[in-house]
């Protein structure tokens, strides 16, 4: 079930990849950042939760609408970077850092500050903002849909949330439904809450409780039954509270580190030190310690294979799912692996047995007992069924119920099918292909087709100016923030109109425009490049001295032009002083 998925890979999480323009991913954002692309849906689609403008469930994948569009839509969604699936809503993280949803809306799950049901997107309103919003929820970085609530994490590495609030979920210190998005509480924090949830990396949002990563630790908050907030007891807790160590016991001193992924179902699960952790329910084995028992704290997942007390592991753990149909999953040197019940062939491993330890999922076409097995695995996702993403190409398995395995059937499945293309009707012989992520949903499930490369240039501008002179130095910065390499392009620097010459090393001065143009070279995510020009005045010069940067062109295209522009702005006091 999950939820939180950067963008949101529950699949591979690599937490602090924010400042990178990358998602922090969690359960439902399911892949490292890609270009912006269409998103799909296929499943049930009791509550408009496809977002193609029905109640009609599907079980091959369909376009989903644009917002403001209506069925039969002329206009489909083509700028997501990342998808949470919930038990019956839709959350989509946009290119431009603002997120839509669609399905269930009591309670406010959409955050569009109504309560109405929406078969097509609508846009998630800002915080404090009031119905009809004319402001929007933005800066997001990674999303993650509950059962009818709903988590973003922002780019300053606050959390909000949004929706039914009756056990805790919202973690804002009360029980009380939100309509629009608010802040998370610190952790231990009381309501009415003076300070925020902040340095968060990651977020989870399972049936009734959520988890965020932050420090290296993991924090909690909502509905504890049954131990699923892993700090040693059973209470609810309205606000964040801290995940136990392996073995420690309530009230707990030492606490879970070096966490690098989360996940939550109806139990949590996380990655630490390279190794499978979980706690919560555990009565089908979803634990995957042998024990099927329930723990109010984490234990470790033993490896395959292993007897029971296990004297080792699960361990090189790149990603991590939890079912909230009582399983879990994990990706092991690119080999999924599942544990837990096995109802509708949950387990992927080709027959109805639960397992109490992991074992392999079986390949594409495999007959048990299976002798090869789903390999080249880069994200992983569950809930009544299981999703992964091998190569670009979208495989499912388990309950089909309502066509969430997206086969054209509603045929359950104990061994792996690839997931149909878009167009397809009935069983069919094409296949989804270019999957850039994927989640499952309850009996519902999502993914984004990646679009075409593209790199998010960020500009900015800086100016100084020597304590006695004529002329200012300015300092422009490109920062590649991805998901791909530049080739070219150019930033333009537009000089105070009393310039009377320029020089740069790097940049053509047109003294004709007043301007700098900068070439723009080869530039990976994540790297940037600084260009200096030195302007000089007049010694009469006095008054307001403003400059832009701005980018011009660059290959590929840049998906974000909000932060394509940057403004220093200086002052000549006198002939000879510029303050800046």
């Amino acid at each position: 079930m999950v939820r939180g998925r950067l963008g949101r890979t529950a699949a591979l999480v690599a937490l602090g990849l924010a400042a990178a323009g990358l998602t922090a991913i969690t359960g439902a954002a399911r892949a490292a950042a890609v270009a912006p692309g269409p998103a799909l849906t296929w499943g049930a689609n009791f509550y408009g939760n496809l977002g193609e403008g029905t109640t009609t469930h599907r079980s091959n994948p369909v376009a989903v609408c644009a917002i403001g569009a209506s069925a039969p839509c002329a206009a489909e969604l083509t700028n997501a970077k990342s998808v949470s699936a919930g038990e019956r809503h839709t959350l989509w993280l946009l290119a431009d850092g603002t997120v839509a949803a669609a399905g269930y809306n009591t309670n406010g799950t959409l955050g569009d500050g109504t309560q109405t049901n929406r078969t097509t997107p609508v846009r998630v309103c800002a915080v404090g903002a009031v119905a009809p919003c004319a402001s929007f929820l933005s800066g997001v970085t990674a999303v993650a849909a509950g059962n009818r609530f709903s988590l973003a994490l922002l780019s300053t590495g606050s959390v909000v949330s949004w929706g039914e609030n009756s056990g805790g979920y919202l973690g804002d210190g009360t029980t009380t439904s939100r309509l629009v998005p608010g802040p998370v509480c610190a952790v231990n924090g009381v309501a009415p809450c003076v300070a925020p949830l902040t340095g968060v990396t990651a977020i989870a949002a399972g049936s009734t409780h959520a988890l965020a990563a932050a420090g290296g630790g993991v924090l909690a908050w909502g509905s504890n039954y049954r131990g699923r907030l892993g700090d040693g007891t059973t209470t609810d807790r309205p606000s964040p509270t801290r995940v136990c160590a392996v073995g420690a016991a309530a009230p707990c001193t030492s606490f879970l580190s070096g966490v690098t992924a989360i996940d939550a179902g109806n139990h949590s699960v996380a990655v630490a030190g390279g190794v499978a952790h979980a706690w919560g329910n555990g009565l089908t084995g979803e634990l995957g310690d042998g024990a099927n028992a329930d723990s109010a704290t984490p234990v470790r997942v033993c490896a395959p294979g292993t007897t029971v007390p296990c004297g080792s592991f699960l361990s090189g753990v790149t990603a991590i799912s939890a079912a909230a149909d009582g399983a879990s999953f994990a990706v092991v040197n690119g080999v999924a692996h599942s544990w837990g019940s096995n109802f509708r062939g949950l387990l992927g491993d080709g027959t109805a047995t639960n397992r109490a330890t992991p074992v392999r999922v079986c390949a594409v076409g495999a007959t048990a007992p299976c002798a090869s097995f789903l390999s080249g695995v880069t994200a992983i996702d569950g809930d009544s069924h299981g999703l992964a993403l091998i190569g670009g190409d979208a495989v499912a398995w388990g309950s089909n119920t309502r066509g969430q395995l997206g086969d054209g059937t509603t045929t359950n499945r104990t061994i792996p099918v690839r997931v149909c293309g878009v167009g397809t009707t009935g069983p069919c012989t094409s296949y989804l292909t270019g999957v850039a992520a994927i989640d499952a949903g309850n009996t519902s499930s999502a993914a984004v087709i990646a679009g075409p490369p593209s790199a998010d240039l960020g500009v900015t501008l800086t100016a100084t100016a020597p304590l006695l002179g004529t002329t200012i130095n300015y300092a422009t910065t490109i920062t590649n923030n991805g998901p791909d390499a530049t080739t070219s392009g150019t930033v333009v620097l537009t000089l105070p109109a009393a310039t009377t010459n320029a020089a740069s090393a790097t940049c053509a001065y047109n003294p004709a425009t007043k301007s700098a143009a900068c070439p723009i070279g080869a530039l990976q995510p994540g790297a940037s490049a600084t260009y200096t020009v030195r302007a000089s005045f007049g010694v009469l010069t006095t008054g307001p001295l403003t400059a832009t940067a701005t980018r011009t062109t660059s290959t590929p295209t840049d998906p974000a032009p909000g932060n394509d522009t940057a403004t220093a702005a200086c002052t000549a006091i006198t002939s000879l002083v510029i303050v800046c």
